[in-house]
């Protein structure tokens, strides 16, 4: 059945970067993905991880960052996308993934995963990589 979630009404959660809104969480036993509404806020830099099992798209909504991946293994380049609002960037499962605000203002956007994201399907990057 249709479900409507309105994330104006959902507590938001204090990250070190800034905030997420989750506005999921009614429809995790159904869904096949998971939504979250992130804030990253204005020169913010995220800590590298990588989803061993979910992959996923993070979608511009307000101002830009600089998303850098790269492979776990160390085998494949770095790569570098700027995400401004419309854009959206595909990160596959096994990639690190660092958000860096690149604009004068906070960096929004909606993260999408598939499977839906779980916390402990997040694995952070040693001191010495990347």
């Amino acid at each position: 059945e249709p479900i409507l979630v309105d994330f104006k009404d959902k507590e938001k959660l204090e990250k070190p970067y800034g905030d997420i809104v989750p506005f999921h969480n009614e429809i995790n036993d159904f869904a096949h993905f998971s939504v979250v509404k992130a804030r990253f806020e204005y020169g913010s830099k995220t800590k590298g991880h990588y989803h061993k099992r979910s992959q996923e798209a993070y979608f511009g909504l307000t101002g830009s960052a600089k998303i850098v991946m790269w492979h776990k293994d160390g085998q494949k380049l770095k790569k570098e996308v700027i995400i401004t609002k419309d854009k959206y960037v595909f990160i596959p499962q096994n990639y690190f993934h660092d958000v860096v605000v690149t604009s004068k203002e906070d960096f929004e956007c909606l993260v999408i995963a598939s499977p839906p994201f779980m916390i402990w399907d997040q694995f952070f990057k040693a001191n010495d990589e990347q």
